[in-house]
């Protein structure tokens, strides 16, 4: 696999994108190898500012950190692990918005660079051929003058037992109504280009795909993943000025008329998934007849 090269990645950018409609030109920062690129961001940011558009990319995460406190594997020279730091415009801090451009930005680019087509697992996972092949985690921080004592529960506070606008959060699924305006927005992105040699551990061996399957040593050989990178980075700035990109995000979206079941308070749920609403909820009718939307958690279906 061609080696990450800041310089390359930088060209392939700038030769798309039109400057004058979208300013940002990202700041490139390649590490040999990461315990999580958004822990390492959160870091750095701790230490001083970020401009806007800084993207932390990495070959390798040694502790790879996914929705809910989960993991993501992240096996060495196997695929492609970064994040991206914004300021969101609206200052809204629709994280469920946010996370919908993310998706969409590894969707656009897969499709412009090699013509294969992913679905989207409501709210941030990207299949292909039934198996998960991307995850996506966004963190913030919210703006202390907007901060509200009352932390919704679509949020998920770290390491914190107060409400502490100094604190970072990780943006689970949603923003609710009332909720904190964002000051930035950390967006964790992991691809997994080709199988390892060895598989998956066993617990993922049915979960995690690839995109393009067992490895290949030719194909491997030559793979240039600082295109990719570059190509999900015009497609995730340039969404970011649109007004609407969820009729893309539906048409693409696996869970639109699924039988699904999730949990609230402990109690496990099931139903119809009927609509995803303009703010990006999940709009569900239950077996009863009653109808939620759901704006965190986690949803489980047969694909």
């Amino acid at each position: 696999m061609l080696v990450l090269d800041e310089k390359k990645i930088l060209q392939y950018y700038i030769d798309k994108v039109d400057l004058e409609s979208n300013p940002i030109v990202p700041s490139i920062h390649i590490l040999l190898e990461s315990v999580s690129t958004n822990s390492e961001m959160k870091d750095f940011l701790k230490q001083g500012g970020l401009p806007e558009g800084a993207v932390f990319l990495t070959d390798y995460q040694t502790a790879g950190r996914g929705r809910q406190g989960k993991s993501f594997y992240s096996p060495r020279g196997m695929g492609l692990y970064f994040s991206i730091f914004t300021r969101p415009k609206d200052k809204q801090g629709n994280a469920i918005l946010i996370t919908t451009h993310a998706a969409m930005a590894v969707v656009r680019a897969i499709e412009e660079l090699y013509g294969i087509s992913l679905s989207i697992k409501w709210v941030n996972d990207l299949f292909l051929q039934g198996k998960k092949i991307c995850g996506i985690l966004a963190e913030g921080k919210f703006c202390s003058g907007a901060f509200t004592a009352k932390i919704d529960s679509n949020f998920t506070k770290e390491n914190s037992t107060s409400a502490n606008p100094d604190q970072t959060f990780k943006l689970e699924t949603g923003s609710a109504q009332q909720s904190p305006s964002l000051e930035y927005c950390i967006m964790g992105i992991g691809i997994n280009l080709f199988t390892p040699i060895e598989g998956y551990p066993k617990e993922l061996e049915n979960i995690a795909g690839s995109l393009f399957g067992s490895y290949d040593e030719e194909k491997y050989k030559e793979f240039d993943r600082n295109i990719l990178i570059a190509t999900i980075l015009y497609h995730y700035f340039s969404i970011c000025n649109e007004a609407e990109v969820l009729k893309e995000y539906r048409e693409k979206n696996l869970v639109l008329g699924k039988a699904v079941y999730f949990e609230e308070n402990g109690v496990e749920l099931q139903g119809k998934v009927i609509e995803i609403s303009p703010k990006g909820e999940l709009k569900v009718e239950l077996d009863s007849g009653e109808e939620k939307l759901i704006f965190s958690g986690e949803i489980h279906f047969n694909l």
